[in-house]
């Protein structure tokens, strides 16, 4: 009876032995072929991962040079149309630069031609001058001629007076002018302090102009008449003084227009 539990003892510790190794082994089996799965899982996944990233660096790398492409078009674009704005401009200048040249080159050919022009006025006005100096000349020894024909003639001295003051006349209204000079004006010691200034009268409706030169205390006077309002006869004569290192000062004085026949004078 003992010996048959014992051995049944003994034999359900065996199974129960084997029970665990086999159990156990089976475990171990499992627990192997599932790691083993879970690894060619994850090693799969792990594949899947990869070649995931590698397809979105891929894709990125794309993204990437398509706007660095797009970024270099543009840059490029952009300096060549910088180039030919400059391109532009530079012709630009050279245009202005030849217009301004052509213009400089035609402004001096005006230039020199203005200057020949002068030069050609310059000599018609001495010629003209001289002609007029000669002109005049003549005109006074044609007057003087006359003058001595009617002093030999035979004809009555009143006719004779008459021609010749009508020669002198024509003469002096076309030809001359007057020039006196009256020197320095002296005046009694108690007059002086009321004596400020002075004015001349001078007659000009005959002659184109008179002059008349006087002086008083630490001044002298040139004063001048014309029969017209142009000032150029004074003008030259300031002109005159200031090359002589005179600073002539001018002043102006009312007048009254008078006629003169030649032998009297009304107003």
């Amino acid at each position: 009876m003992y010996s048959i539990i014992l051995a049944a003892s003994i034999s359900a510790v065996v199974a129960v032995a084997i029970y665990a190794v086999v159990t156990n082994l089976v475990i171990k089996t499992s627990i192997r072929k599932r790691r083993e799965a879970a690894v060619k899982e994850a090693e799969a996944e792990g594949e899947m991962i990869k070649k995931e990233r590698i397809l979105q660096a891929k894709e990125k790398f794309i993204q990437l040079k398509s706007e660095y492409d797009r970024q270099v078009n543009e840059r490029n674009q952009k300096i060549a149309q910088s180039e030919q704005r400059a391109k532009q401009i530079e012709q630009n200048l050279q245009n202005q630069q030849r217009e301004l040249e052509n213009k400089l080159r035609e402004n001096d050919r005006l230039k020199e031609q203005m200057q020949n022009q002068l030069q050609i006025l310059e000599h018609k006005k001495e010629e003209v001058d001289q002609m007029q100096r000669e002109q005049l000349l003549y005109r006074a020894k044609a007057a003087a001629d006359r003058c001595e024909l009617l002093h030999e003639a035979d004809m009555p001295l009143a006719e004779k007076m008459q021609a010749a003051q009508k020669v002198t006349t024509d003469f002096v209204l076309e030809d001359s002018f007057l020039i006196t000079n009256v020197g320095r004006f002296t005046l009694p010691e108690s007059c002086r302090p009321y004596v400020l200034d002075y004015g001349a009268i001078l007659p000009c409706a005959v002659q184109p102009f008179a002059l008349l030169i006087s002086s008083y205390g630490d001044k002298m006077k040139l004063s001048v008449a014309q029969r017209d309002h142009d000032m150029q006869v004074v003008e030259d004569l300031c002109a005159g003084l200031r090359q002589l290192g005179i600073q002539p000062e001018t002043l102006s004085y009312p007048f009254v227009v008078t006629r003169y026949n030649g032998l009297e004078c009304g107003m």
